[in-house]
């Protein structure tokens, strides 16, 4: 049996990491004005946290990011930036530590009104799962 049979074993035999997604699955904001985005994330901590300094300078282990899955990308920026691909990639900045508590929060920004499905996806290096919030945009800056 091939190494693809390992690993899809493995996962079996643990669990995606949880989160929720705080504020309900929809929202609306003001155009120009900030939406807070906030998310608990857990894990059962298989596979155990990277100890390796370039492991942990990565985008490996328990990690929550923000992205714009439904709605005109370029007009969300979030703060702090979000890093969605590649995961195991060193970036300029490692990812935040996540919290005892689990929670983080994030902050988007639109520039153009209208209607966006912003998904958050937390990632434990090898399962993920997604929460999407529903937004809608009005008026003018």
């Amino acid at each position: 049996s091939g190494g693809g049979d390992t690993v899809a074993r493995a996962a079996r035999d643990r669990a995606a990491p949880t989160r929720r997604a705080g504020g309900g699955g929809s929202r609306t904001v003001r155009l120009g004005e900030p939406l807070l985005l906030s998310a608990v994330i857990g894990d059962d901590g298989v596979p155990a946290p990277p100890t390796d300094e370039a492991l942990r300078n990565s985008r490996s282990g328990l990690s929550l990011t923000w992205f714009v899955y439904r709605g005109p990308g370029d007009a969300v920026a979030f703060d702090p930036e979000q890093v969605v691909y590649p995961y195991f990639l060193p970036g300029p900045d490692p990812p935040p530590p996540v919290p005892a508590d689990g929670k983080l929060d994030v902050r988007a920004w639109f520039s153009r009104p209208g209607r966006y499905v912003l998904r958050a996806m937390a990632l434990d290096g090898v399962l993920w799962s997604t929460r999407d919030v529903a937004v809608t945009v009005n008026g003018v800056q």
